[in-house]
């Protein structure tokens, strides 16, 4: 059951990461402007999320 809900919470964040990186890569190709890039870098936040729901929760979300 852990690695379940393990690979559920990493398997959602991917999704989500990949998602904004398609987002940014179609606006960047559209405006022909590489400064859209500099957004994916938020992805960075998304990873040090990942880290810390993983390690502090164990995979299991917040409340809210």
């Amino acid at each position: 059951m852990e690695a379940m809900v393990l690979l559920n919470a990493l398997g959602t964040r991917l999704l989500f990461a990949l998602h904004a990186l398609l987002g940014v890569w179609r606006v960047a190709e559209v405006k022909k402007e590489r400064a859209y890039w500099l957004l994916a870098l938020l992805n960075l936040l998304l990873c040090l999320e990942t880290a810390l729901t993983l390690k502090l929760k164990r995979g299991r979300g917040y409340k809210w």
